[in-house]
């Protein structure tokens, strides 16, 4: 026999078992991609499922307002008694941490601004960031004041 026939010979081998092994690995990458979707399309239950025994225990807890003398009970550390003063707060803290970053992304777009140097879509970009700080503050105060409206309504009833 020849080296071409051998050189031939041992290609087909290759390529032979090239198939065998490339279909083998393939079935099995068919066989992990089925159960990899079950597993996912188990995910939600298992979620909804670890989310109820979770929930079901909190009626257990219970949070009062404390003085620090009695360590049996759960403190309160929201130091809120109603629903409205809960959401007093969290807006209170949303506005006292929005505003101080609302105001650096406008000094760094107007030092965008300035640095642009006549550089159209320099220009154009610190214009557009900008005009979402601007939107972002609007929305910031805004619900801040709808926030305090809700509540002043809530209170007269």
């Amino acid at each position: 026999m020849g080296s071409a026939a051998r050189v031939c010979e041992g290609g087909a081998k290759t390529i032979f078992k090239n198939l065998i092994f490339g279909a083998f690995y393939k079935t099995q990458l068919v066989i992990i991609m089925k159960k990899t979707k079950q597993t996912i399309k188990k995910f939600p239950i298992l979620v909804f499922a670890t989310a109820i025994n979770i929930f079901s225990f909190i009626h257990l807890a219970k949070a009062e307002q404390c003085d620090g003398t009695n360590s049996t009970i759960l403190c309160n550390p929201l130091k809120t008694s109603s629903f409205t003063s809960l959401m007093e707060s969290i807006s209170q803290l949303a506005v006292e941490i929005g505003i101080p970053i609302a105001a650096l992304f406008i000094i760094y777009s107007g030092l965008k601004l300035v640095m642009a140097r006549g550089d159209v879509k320099a220009i154009e970009d610190a214009k557009k960031g900008l005009l979402w700080a601007i939107i972002g503050s609007g929305i910031l105060i805004g619900a801040w004041t709808i926030m305090k409206i809700l509540q002043s309504t809530v209170e007269s009833l």
